[in-house]
Parts: C-alpha cells; sequence; structure tokens
C-alpha cells in the first residue's frame, strides 16, 4: 500500500514567503512616501485651479461678483460672494433683466469654501498680472462676465519642489507648471 504526502506547505516555506512579502511591502512603503509629496503639490495645485473654475461658474451663474482670496501666511483658500436679499432674489426671477450689486456689506457674505492646503505644501506667493501682490492676503475678483485678473500662484512643497497655477483672466483657463514660473510683462503696443 502506497501512502501520500498530505498537502499544504512546511513552517519554513511559509516564514520564506511571509519574509518575501514584508520586504515587498517594506519597499513599496519607502516609494509611496518619497512619491507623496510630489502628489499631495500637485494635487494642491489641481484643487486651486478647480476653486477658480468654481468662482467664475458661481459669478456667471449667480450674476454677481464672487472672490478667491489666498491667505499666504495661514495657507488657506476662500471662495465668497455676496448674499442677496429676498428684494434681489425676486428681481432676479424677474424677465426683465435688474442689475444686482457686485459687492454687498461685510455680514451679507456667504462663504462657499474654505480650505487649507494639505500637509507639507505652503503657498511661496501670489502674483497679480506680472507684479508679486504684497501683504499676506490676495483677493481675486471673479466678475459676472466671466472675466478675473489673470494671477498666478506660487506653491512650495517639501524638499525643493515648487508648482505654479497660472490662471489666465479672459478665459479662465489655469495653466499648471511643475516649477517655478515667473509672468512676463507684457510687452509694449511699439514692440509688436
Amino acid at each position: 500500500m502506497h501512502r501520500h504526502a498530505a498537502g499544504g506547505f512546511t513552517l519554513i516555506e511559509l516564514i520564506a514567503v511571509m519574509a518575501f512579502l514584508g520586504l515587498i511591502a517594506m519597499f513599496a512603503v519607502l516609494r509611496i512616501d518619497w512619491a507623496v509629496p510630489k502628489y499631495a503639490l500637485r494635487s494642491a495645485g489641481n484643487r486651486i485651479g478647480g476653486i477658480c473654475a468654481m468662482a467664475r461658474g458661481y459669478a456667471v451663474s449667480r450674476g454677481r461678483a464672487f472672490y478667491v482670496e489666498y491667505d499666504v501666511k495661514n495657507r488657506r483658500i476662500t471662495l465668497s460672494g455676496p448674499i442677496l436679499s429676498p428684494e434681489q432674489e425676486e428681481a432676479k426671477g424677474a424677465e426683465e433683466f435688474t442689475p444686482l450689486p457686485a459687492v454687498a456689506p461685510a455680514d451679507q457674505w456667504e462663504v462657499v469654501l474654505d480650505e487649507t492646503l494639505p500637509s507639507g505644501v505652503d503657498f511661496e506667493d501670489v502674483w497679480v498680472g506680472a507684479k508679486k501682490a504684497d501683504g499676506d492676503m490676495v483677493r481675486i475678483e471673479f466678475s459676472p462676465l466671466g472675466t478675473a485678473d489673470t494671477h498666478t500662484v506660487h506653491l512650495k512643497g517639501e524638499g525643493e519642489r515648487k508648482m505654479t497655477i497660472h490662471i489666465n483672466g479672459v478665459t479662465g483657463t489655469p495653466t499648471y507648471y511643475e516649477e517655478r514660473w515667473e509672468p512676463k510683462e507684457p510687452k509694449k503696443a511699439d514692440e509688436y
């Protein structure tokens, strides 16, 4: 009579497989750890471009100015706009066009979005047009016509990582650079 060996793995084989899987996991974690700051910076840049597109959409669809504020010191970005009074809401629904005020008293603002940059990502500076903005708070207006101030946001991440988000004021289109990029002074008419 012939005996069949029981199927399965020996303890030594299981330990070897577990050690091999542990090494693979360790290398994967080290690789992800290296990549996360890069993706956090990229994600923050994409989010800023998205918030600017959202501000433009709100301004056009609601017929009043909305604002994106960059709080450079506190690493915050806020999207806000004036709240319409019941009379203004009613006038807005009328068939005849009624102009609405673009500004409102301080107590009549709605904050649509208020976010902090991801950990390890900071504002380096914000430029309006081709000049660096003064101060720690920079407010960009998005008009009901769909235009805004052309502006450039410089981000810095862990290590020497940098990213630039350039928002075209006419089209609202963001352009992303995975480095520091500074807008150039526009050419004068006689230079063309």
